[in-house]
């Protein structure tokens, strides 16, 4: 039985100029994450951008629930990997901002393609991090 609440903790400090790149890390006994402003807002790249990260989380989120609800199930898969594409643009007060986040998501290897729409239906439901952003975010799902 899974006891809430449950506190994830990461931390992240930088040194000053904007042409550094710092580490994220978690709380866990786990690799450091190289982190970075994109070049495309200026930085230097060379690590994982806020927005990489975000993309990953929403990504990540999926996969994990899905992987949970199949094993309940007993539903059998052999893949899933997917793609996160995440849009910044001015908002209506010219504001640059996440306005859309694309999923797209592939399975293989299962021999109930309907159960497997079922599942990543639900998946969609559960999954805390997506529920948790405000954006529009469309899915695209391929079974094969």
């Amino acid at each position: 039985m899974i006891r809430y609440p449950l506190d994830f903790k990461v931390e992240a400090s930088s040194d000053a100029p904007i042409n550094t790149t710092w580490t994220s890390k978690s709380h866990l006994d786990l690799p450091p994450i190289p982190t970075a402003i994109p070049p495309e807002f200026q930085g230097p790249g060379g690590g994982y951008s806020p927005e990489d990260l975000f993309g990953l989380a929403i990504l990540n989120c999926l996969i994990a629930m899905f992987k949970v609800l199949c094993a309940r199930s007993k539903a059998s898969f052999e893949t899933i990997n997917g793609t996160a594409t995440i849009t910044i643009d001015r908002d209506s007060k010219g504001t640059p901002a996440i306005t859309k986040v694309a999923i797209d998501m592939n399975i293989t290897g299962s021999s109930d393609s309907n159960q497997i729409k079922e599942l990543f239906e639900q998946t969609k439901k559960y999954c805390l991090v997506s529920n948790a952003v405000k954006v529009e975010i469309a899915y695209n799902l391929n079974i094969t």
